[in-house]
């Protein structure tokens, strides 16, 4: 699957927070007892990202781009939705993911794997947190 292209962000954007870029993973919040499954959310330089769903192998994939509205608020406009069924077969679909301006922290704390880590949380509407 391609990378979506690159975007333009507004020009009230401040610019990407570095702590975001890179692969945020629950497998890491559960240690290794959670290895047949995992959600990660990918940040990457050039302001695209993957929000993946993992089962017994990679399962659904929404692209995004993003940017940085405020300092700890990041933007997520969806590109795509990647699904693949049990048969293997993959569908793709319009995404229509759109949050804006989604607070976010990023915070050092001890995981049941026994060790610390950082931890993205995104404050979404609603009072809904996702780490």
């Amino acid at each position: 699957m391609s990378a979506a292209p690159s975007m333009s962000a507004p020009s009230s954007a401040v610019e990407p927070d570095p702590r975001l870029i890179g692969v945020w993973s629950r497998e890491h919040l559960a240690g290794v007892a959670a290895r047949d499954s995992d959600v990660r959310i990918i940040y990457m330089p050039d302001r695209t990202g993957r929000y993946e769903t993992w089962g017994s192998g990679l399962t659904e994939v929404v692209t995004f781009k993003w940017f940085n509205p405020a300092a700890a608020c990041v933007t997520m406009e969806g590109c795509e939705y990647v699904f693949r069924d049990d048969q293997q077969n993959v569908r793709r679909e319009p995404c229509d993911w759109n949050f804006p301006a989604v607070p976010f922290e990023i915070a050092i704390e001890p995981v049941p794997a026994g060790v610390q880590m950082p931890l993205l949380k995104l404050h979404f509407p609603g009072g809904r947190v996702d780490t």
